[in-house]
């Protein structure tokens, strides 16, 4: 028999989330899998626009709904894979999750360099925003402090995308290396007989990442 997967998610279900997750592949190969939004539960808002809803999508509002799916027997031994960082902000999410001895997975993927001036700028505008700042630092110290405690375990494994995430402290009893997602759907794609595009063409891609 297969095992449950449980996607715990920050982000609302689509096609591209379903398909950059691998969570339609899982479903074919026979694995019982659901998706939980926690987006109103986090953040206090819900959306209905813009996301699909399926039979094993759910939706969560309160701590208590999540906490009673956590005490089915059916989820004592699901693999839990977060689609949400850790940081103060959802420590107390994770704590719950913690405390019900989940084993949690997550996939550390989407780095991106970022300039100096807009680190600076970053800095800069924290200054004009003391509440802001002190709102930061709090949240900064409370996610740290729970990981020092051991209020909150750390993930079973990380998956990480590139060279930069897998030398971070990812909080993990084990750190796996991987390409990105977006090398997965390059093979798939070179594989297509069809072109997208008849004749010569360019492609520009508007990400700063070369600073244009």
């Amino acid at each position: 028999m297969n095992k449950k997967v449980i996607y715990v998610s920050y982000m609302h279900l689509t096609d591209k989330v379903s398909r950059d997750w691998y969570i339609d592949f899982l479903i074919s190969k026979g694995v019982n899998v659901e998706f939980w939004d926690v987006i109103p539960l986090l953040r206090g808002e819900f959306d209905e626009v813009g996301h699909k809803t399926t039979y094993y999508s759910r939706s969560f509002k309160t701590y208590s709904e999540v906490e009673a799916m956590l005490k089915t027997p059916e989820n004592s031994e699901a693999l839990y894979i977060m689609l949400i960082n850790y940081d103060g902000y959802v420590a107390e999410f994770f704590r719950l999750l913690s405390k019900y001895n989940c084993k949690m997975l997550f996939f550390a993927w989407g780095a991106a360099p970022l300039l100096r001036i807009k680190k600076w700028r970053e800095r800069f505008l924290s200054l004009l925003t003391p509440f802001l700042l002190i709102e930061k630092v709090f949240y900064k110290l409370k996610g740290i402090v729970y990981r020092k405690l051991k209020l909150v375990k750390p993930f079973e494994t990380v998956f990480a995308a590139g060279s930069v995430l897998s030398k971070r402290d990812l909080h993990a009893v084990k750190v796996v290396p991987i390409n990105l997602v977006d090398y997965d759907h390059y093979c798939k794609v070179k594989l297509e007989k069809e072109r997208f595009v008849e004749g010569r063409y360019a492609v520009f891609l508007d990400v700063n990442l070369p600073y244009q």
